[in-house]
This record gives C-alpha cells, sequence and structure tokens, in this order.
C-alpha cells in the first residue's frame, strides 16, 4: 500500500466506513466557511447508543450493530455535502446542509426508528441547527449539539432533542 491509500484509509473507521473524527473535523470546517458564504442554514446531528459510555469498548457483539446503525446514518445524507462520522466508540456525527429544525426533528425520528428496526438498538439525537454568522464557531455547532444529545439522554433516550439558533 503506498502513501496515498494509506491517507485515504485513515480518513474512514475500519469497523463502520464512515469518516473518522479527524476527517469529520476538516469537513465541518469546510462546511462551515461554505455556509457562511452562501448564507445557508447548516445542522449537525450527534447520535449516542442510549446505555453506552460515549468511549465504551466495542465487543464483538455489537460490531455488527454498529456497522447497520453506520449505514442509518448514511442513509441519512442526502445531498452531496452531507456526511456522517464516527466520533466516538459509540457516538456518531451527521452533517446535513440546508435542513431546517423541522427537517432535523423529522430525519431524527426516522434514525431513533431505523436504528432500532435494524440493530434493536436505541440511540438519542441531539441537533444544533441555525445560520452560522460572526458571534457563532465552528466549535458551537458542536457543543450546542452535544447540549441537545445530553438533553434527549436525560429525558429517557430513544429522543430527539433540537436547539435552534433562538435557543443560545
Amino acid at each position: 500500500m503506498d502513501a496515498v491509500q494509506d491517507a485515504v484509509l485513515s480518513q474512514f473507521d475500519q469497523l463502520t466506513g464512515l469518516a473518522t473524527r479527524e476527517f469529520y473535523q476538516s469537513r465541518i470546517a469546510e462546511a462551515w466557511e461554505q455556509s457562511v458564504l452562501e448564507k445557508n442554514v447548516m445542522a449537525l446531528m450527534l447520535v449516542a447508543i442510549d446505555g453506552m459510555d460515549r468511549d465504551s469498548d466495542v465487543d464483538a457483539a455489537l460490531r455488527p450493530k454498529l456497522r447497520d446503525l453506520a449505514a442509518v446514518l448514511s442513509d441519512a445524507c442526502k445531498r452531496r455535502s452531507d456526511f456522517a462520522a464516527r466520533m466516538r466508540a459509540a457516538e456518531f456525527a451527521v452533517y446535513l446542509a440546508e435542513v431546517d429544525a423541522d427537517g432535523c426533528m423529522t430525519q431524527g425520528k426516522v434514525i431513533c426508528e431505523e436504528v432500532r428496526k435494524r440493530t434493536a438498538l436505541s440511540v438519542s439525537v441531539g441537533v444544533a441547527c441555525f445560520l452560522p454568522r460572526g458571534s457563532h464557531f465552528v466549535r458551537s455547532l458542536y457543543q450546542y449539539a452535544d447540549q441537545a444529545l445530553q438533553d434527549a439522554r436525560a429525558a429517557g433516550g430513544n429522543q430527539v432533542r433540537v436547539m435552534t439558533g433562538s435557543d443560545f
């Protein structure tokens, strides 16, 4: 394998085929800049498996379910600019361009239902959805999505919580 192949492979999680956290960070920064330039709403969904610590070790029995969960998240990516990433062992991110809060809520519910159907796992989804501007920074998107995720988990899991620009 050559250096180019190594570089490409390092951008994708070997288990799920989703982008790695490192690749997510470069892609989200690009998406942020594009959204600012085009004045488009952007959304970040954080998806976590209920009942698992985000950094828990993944045992062999869970691996096929993670692949199926990743397929659900990939299916949620409808536009060329949309992408999904594995952030931690049991936490995932989905970036959606030009999707409003209602669309995020709908998509989050679909993710919860499809993951349960395909894997028998329950997931919580936290979403940050807003039009980036000078007072926001790309890390804000993750922080607000993480807060929404924690709210969904605290409410019992298998739920979606959306934070919009009016929430912060």
